[in-house]
């Protein structure tokens, strides 16, 4: 009996200290940590954001308020928390510096759950260049703060760089540009580089947003020129749209009032510019002008066009106007005969002002 019960109490004992030594469990599955070059792919999708110098982040820890706040990523690329102290946040995402500090906090806290957003991006520089009118460096603010009027406290609001607002900001693309071969390059940490090749037309004709995706810090956008030839989309469409310049300059001589140059809207109609030019004179034949225009692979294209300004805005009666095209506006029969009339006439007419100047004076 004596020997059964203390056999019982031995192996009572020894479940014990196998259940107290098994490690606890958390009660949320941790991901396993990622820490080394972020996948190329996901480096340029809509959602991914390697931070960096300057970002201001809000670290949280779930049921550990006192060691939650909002903390910046030093110059130097890292980031100063209570009990870890600095680790290295440049190049990270949220996410994988969010599981970097899970594991970092094991030692201290039971169960660690621990979120990280981006609440300021710091600003992004990059680099447009080839076939836009202002190539170069730019940077931009993601954040900006809004006060309302009525005491209202002041908002922060998000701006979205896109391929589309660098381009904008580099004053648009030029003629020549070749929209369906633009190229993305992103740098990444420990210096390699992917690069994404990027068609604006899908973008402009059937809204395809992928063709339009977030940039970051360092990014650099490359514009190819158009080989010679036709290109296979619409030229006036992209004209037209916002990633053109503003404005363009045309040149307009003959019969109007202000002949020389002219700036007008991008993609605008060609009667514009004739009104830019203060109109056509009593001598213009308005069936009989001529719109002169140098093409990509170096040819001349002469178009004649009736340009009466009561012209409806069909393209192809009131053709879209694009950068250095020329419109010569000639002269009418009718304006021509008036015109050698007053040439022959001219020296009779000075004559007869000064026979008639010498009888006032007498």
């Amino acid at each position: 009996m004596k020997c059964a019960f203390v056999s019982d109490l031995h192996r009572t004992l020894t479940w014990l200290l196998v259940f107290t030594s098994w490690p606890c469990l958390p009660v949320f599955a941790q991901p396993t940590p990622s820490f080394g070059v972020p996948n190329f792919a996901a480096q340029l999708t809509e959602t991914t954001y390697s931070l960096g110098p300057g970002d201001g982040l809000q670290v949280t820890f779930y049921d550990v308020p006192e060691i939650s706040g909002a903390r910046t990523v030093l110059p130097d690329g890292t980031l100063s928390l209570p009990l870890i102290g600095s680790i290295a946040a440049e190049g990270l995402t949220a996410e994988q510096l969010s599981q970097r500090l899970v594991e970092l906090y094991r030692p201290y806290l039971a169960r660690p759950r621990v979120d990280v957003t981006v609440e300021r991006p710091r600003p992004i520089t990059l680099v447009v260049s080839g076939e836009v009118n202002r190539p170069g460096p730019y940077t931009f603010q993601p954040v900006q703060s809004v006060t309302f009027s009525g005491g209202t406290s002041p908002a922060t609001l998000y701006n979205r760089i896109t391929v589309s607002t660098a381009l904008i900001q580099a004053a648009g693309l030029t003629e020549r540009a070749n929209v369906r071969q633009v190229t993305l390059v992103r740098r990444l940490p420990g210096g390699a580089t992917v690069r994404r090749n990027l068609d604006l037309w899908a973008l402009l004709q059937n809204g395809d947003v992928s063709q339009n995706p977030n940039l970051q810090d360092g990014d650099a956008i490359l514009v190819p020129r158009s080989e010679e030839g036709k290109p296979d989309y619409d030229y006036d469409v992209v004209a037209q749209s916002s990633l053109s310049p503003e404005q363009i300059e045309v040149q307009v001589i003959g019969e109007v009032a202000k002949p020389g140059s002219v700036k007008i809207r991008s993609g605008a109609p060609l009667t514009s510019a004739l009104i830019g030019a203060g109109g056509l004179t009593n001598l213009s034949d308005p069936t009989q002008v001529e719109l002169v225009r140098a093409n990509r692979d170096g040819t001349v294209t002469r178009r004649v066009v009736n340009a009466r300004l009561e012209q409806p805005t069909d393209i192809k009666l009131n053709p879209p106007l694009r950068q250095s095209d020329m419109i010569v506006v000639r002269r009418s029969f009718g304006g021509d005969v008036i015109n050698g009339v007053s040439t022959v006439l001219g020296p009779f007419t000075q004559l007869a002002n000064v026979v008639v100047l010498f009888r006032a004076l007498r």
